[in-house]
């Protein structure tokens, strides 16, 4: 129970708050110039070379994403996170620096989902082509009929 704000130790609230701070502290970075060990998901293995991977994919979708029109919004959105994402990896070489700038996760996470971006993603929009549609009965303009009004 807390008192203008203040939680007396030894109530409920105080320790809900105590597991709270440890379960947020075992989170926290490493140090800077310490290799990253680990990436605590399971089945995610550290990858030593993420910076450069990540670098490649990247500049891979951004040629993909060219084959786009260039009003697709699919792409002007595409292109603007690359772009921010490739500019922070070619000016920081530092694992954590580089995770917390981009904030979207870790390196490996973002690898994967490149990846499969690249490989499976861009693929079937350019095979489905949804820029492309024929006009459906929906989208046609159709004259309105008055059947109802009686023209003497």
């Amino acid at each position: 129970m807390s008192v203008n704000g203040v939680f007396r130790v030894g109530t409920f609230d105080s320790f809900l708050i105590a597991c709270f701070v440890l379960c947020v502290d075992v989170g926290t970075p490493t140090p800077r110039g310490i290799k990253k060990t680990s990436t605590g998901l399971t089945g995610l293995d550290v990858q030593p070379e993420a910076r450069v991977i990540l670098i490649e994919l990247y500049k891979k979708m951004a040629a993909e994403l060219a084959k786009f029109p260039e009003d697709y919004p699919y792409r002007i959105e595409s292109e603007q996170q690359i772009q921010r994402r490739l500019s922070i990896l070619l000016e920081e070489t530092d694992v954590m620096r580089l995770e917390e700038e981009m904030d979207a996760g870790q390196l490996e996470t973002l690898i994967d989902e490149a990846d499969d971006e690249l490989h499976h993603v861009l693929p079937t929009i350019l095979d489905l082509k949804p820029w492309a549609k024929p006009p459906t009965k929906w989208d046609q303009k159709r004259p309105i009929l008055y059947t109802d009004v009686k023209i003497a």
